[in-house]
């Protein structure tokens, strides 16, 4: 029992203190283990066949997460919750948890928004933060549909472009596999890659200036340089280095 208890729990500590039924009687908790475990509140249930080790740190992950696992082994965080995930501005922590799961495993998920897929191979599913999502293209195709605008979208889409979280290639192959099955917002899909097609997301340029004013106002010294510099003059780049280290040394 210890065994399998310490095996229980390392697998919950891998997953923001959360485990499944199944997880746990693979371990080798035995079933009405599981069940004194529940009653005396050193585990709770928080999802259809999912357990939360008591005292473990709650938080957005973890319902996730649970919530996740409970849809069956093929189901991801999707639509607005997959783009928090990612980090994506404008897509806080969702109240629901969108989760996508295949049809023929659908069940009532509490505190979720549950969709249905016939194709679950097509939702490129990765991990973020621990927790299953769907991939960075298929996340803003879903996007495209639950937002009220194209421009929502498109900043989505700079977004997945500027952190480098998908490339043209992945997005276009998303809207040839997609378009065939009519899947919603793929109107808006192909219009914003259209848009965006060949030019630089507008939200890189600034991001330069703002990473240089961070790091002036945390007391660094930004000096700047051209590849071709660096190739053609490296030690005028090295003198001006070190005039600059000597400025600073004698200004402290």
């Amino acid at each position: 029992m210890a065994d399998s208890m310490s095996r229980a729990l390392d697998i919950a500590h891998r997953q923001y203190g959360v485990i499944t039924r199944a997880q746990a009687l693979a371990a080798g908790v035995h079933r009405r283990s599981i069940d004194r475990l529940v009653g005396s509140g050193r585990w709770e249930i928080v999802a259809r066949a999912v357990y939360r080790v008591s005292g473990s740190p709650r938080s957005w992950e973890q319902r996730a997460l649970a919530l996740v696992l409970s849809a069956g082994d093929e189901a991801v965080v999707s639509h607005r919750s997959a783009a928090h995930l990612y980090g994506l501005d404008g897509f806080g922590p969702t109240g629901r948890i969108d989760v996508t799961t295949s049809r023929h495993r659908r069940h009532t998920i509490v505190g979720a928004t549950v969709h249905e897929t016939t194709d679950p191979h097509l939702l490129s599913q990765r991990t973020r933060r621990g927790v299953p999502v769907t991939g960075p293209a298929r996340t803003v195709l879903d996007v495209c549909w639950v937002v009220d605008d194209d421009l929502t979208a498109l900043r989505a889409l700079d977004e997945m472009l500027r952190h480098r979280l998908v490339t043209w290639e992945e997005l276009w192959q998303c809207l040839v596999v997609h378009a065939r099955r009519g899947r919603n917002g793929v109107a808006r899909y192909r219009r914003i890659l259209v848009k965006r097609w060949g030019k630089r997301s507008p939200h890189g340029e600034l991001e330069d200036p703002v990473r240089e004013n961070r790091l002036k106002l945390a007391g660094w010294l930004v000096l700047r340089y051209t590849w071709s510099r660096l190739i053609d003059e490296p030690n005028a780049i090295v003198d001006e280095v070190r005039d600059a280290l000597l400025s600073r040394s004698c200004a402290a």
